[in-house]
């Protein structure tokens, strides 16, 4: 496994957790990042993190412009390529940043279909794949965007919230996770409110 490092320190097994149930999987399974042809989303993902937050480098994260198969491969399901091609998928954006003490990690997920039932598609399949990653998932309520999902995820090693909601042909992810020493509505206040932010974005 490919582990992140900050001033020498090694990422904490909360943070380990929550990126697996992210699904990036260059920190899992050491895929790499996906042409840069597709950079263009780059653009439109939020920049506006707290301070404590670093960005981590996409090479090192397995983040980035991310394209199909790459895509096919985070998803990790048997079919996920075909899924992807039959939901139309163009192009995909992922980023990553983490507390210099790696014990909290946002990361962020934006991905464009060629139609918006594509995109509606994919959130559902993604919101799905992370409940499928916990034994107990929790759903919570996100005001004021129409179908938005929210997801808590929790165990022994850490706990993760995780916003997924589409406007128009884009599919968004937000998920905020860390050690269990965050309460769990704060942990979903700072989720929502950074979703709310790369929402408004697109």
């Amino acid at each position: 496994m490919r582990q992140l490092h900050n001033s020498g320190t090694t990422a904490s097994t909360g943070v380990l957790f929550t990126l697996g149930l992210a699904l990036v999987a260059g920190l899992v399974a050491c895929s790499s990042s996906g042409s840069s042809s597709n950079s263009k989303i780059e653009k439109y993902l939020v920049a506006d993190v707290p301070a404590e937050f670093s960005q981590q480098d996409d090479d090192l994260a397995g983040t980035g412009p991310t394209d199909l198969a790459k895509a096919a491969a985070d998803a990790g399901f048997n079919g996920s390529a075909a899924f992807l091609e039959q939901a139309g998928f163009v192009a995909e954006h992922q980023r990553l940043w983490t507390t210099g003490d790696f014990r909290s990690t946002i990361y962020v997920r934006l991905a464009q279909f060629g139609a918006d039932a594509g995109a509606a598609t994919y959130c559902t399949k993604l919101a799905e794949l992370l409940r499928d990653k916990t034994s107990a998932p929790t759903a919570f309520t996100v005001d004021a965007v129409s179908g938005a999902v929210g997801v808590r995820a929790s165990d022994r090693d850490g706990s993760a919230s995780a916003v997924f909601a589409t406007k128009g042909r884009w599919c968004v992810e937000v998920l905020w996770g860390g050690t269990n020493d965050v309460p769990a509505d704060e942990q979903i206040a700072k989720a929502t409110a950074l979703f709310r932010q790369q929402y408004d974005k697109l």
